[in-house]
């Protein structure tokens, strides 16, 4: 007998990813980030207005290595709950410093991972029945 898919460990594992991602789709507050520093590179990633937020940047002057989060404040103003699926831009500096952006708005996340993971979920369920069909000495399954 197969367990109920909502008594899947996948299933629960799953709960927090989504619950992740529908947290930073309506956190509203000051947009937080997180900075890592590697060299003459930056990586920081943060929560900006409904999207998620990354940003490379190179500075070809600054080396060392560093990890910071920041966290501020944000006068209230008007809120886009559906912002662009993808946006990408790359802003080139003199002295050879540039910064690629890339935001993800939350909204698009949540539809690419709802499928992904409850394909997965589906699929394993169904793999668990295959695998119960052809075990040796299981009773054939009766027509319904």
């Amino acid at each position: 007998m197969i367990r109920p898919w909502y008594r899947s460990r996948l299933f629960w594992l799953g709960i927090p990813g989504l619950l992740f991602l529908l947290w930073g789709w309506v956190d509203w507050s000051a947009p937080p980030s997180l900075t890592v520093k590697i060299g003459n590179s930056r990586v920081i990633a943060g929560n900006s207005a409904g999207a998620l937020r990354m940003v490379w940047a190179t500075n070809p002057s600054g080396t060392g290595m560093a990890i910071s989060g920041r966290t501020g404040t944000r006068a209230p103003d008007l809120i886009n709950p559906f912002p662009p699926a993808i946006r990408h831009w790359k802003v080139n500096l003199p002295g050879g410093s540039r910064f690629i952006t890339v935001t993800i708005g939350y909204w698009f996340l949540i539809i690419v991972y709802l499928p992904l993971w409850l394909g997965v979920l589906a699929g394993w369920q169904r793999h668990k029945v295959r695998l119960v069909k052809t075990e040796p000495g299981a009773a054939p399954e009766l027509p319904v």
